[in-house]
């Protein structure tokens, strides 16, 4: 399995935007907080909107971005960054604006807040590992690499 990314300025774009996804559920939990400690309706429009925008951005850039990137086939950027994307749309459009209980939006919309931010993190935290040269576990590809002992050893 390769230990390198296969198009590293399409992966940097790809750190970038997955990295400023992460600072945009931040944005939203301050306008929801602006929302509810003033009950200025502004402030859930704008959270709704971010949250639509910025799902879409997920889907239709980030998502094939992970793919194209050529990541090592075993972390599954591509795989884990669509789940990302259908994630973050059930949460805006099922889970954000399908319910209308209060209680039941606390206890399902903002968990799921926490998940899609925590995926985010760890797709860029992966991403960035990467493109700086600690692989995948904080190691340079360097020292990963293992030797494979011919006949005659």
């Amino acid at each position: 399995m390769a230990t390198t990314i296969g198009r590293p300025r399409v992966a940097r774009a790809y750190a970038w935007i997955v990295a400023v996804s992460a600072l945009v559920v931040v944005a939203q939990g301050l306008t929801f907080a602006g929302f509810y400690s003033r009950a200025q309706i502004s402030f859930l429009d704008a959270h709704g909107q971010m949250g639509t925008i910025s799902g879409i951005i997920v889907l239709l850039v980030l998502t094939p971005l992970g793919f194209l990137s050529r990541f090592p086939s075993g972390w599954r950027m591509g795989w884990l960054t669509l789940a990302l994307g259908i994630l973050w749309n059930v949460q805006a459009h099922v889970f954000g604006y399908g319910i209308e209980d209060e209680r039941t939006l606390v206890m399902v919309h903002i968990p799921v807040a926490f998940l899609v931010f925590g995926l985010a993190l760890h797709l860029s935290g992966r991403t960035w590992r990467m493109l700086l040269g600690r692989g995948a576990k904080g190691q340079s590809d360097d020292s990963r690499e293992t030797s494979v002992p011919t006949a005659g050893e």
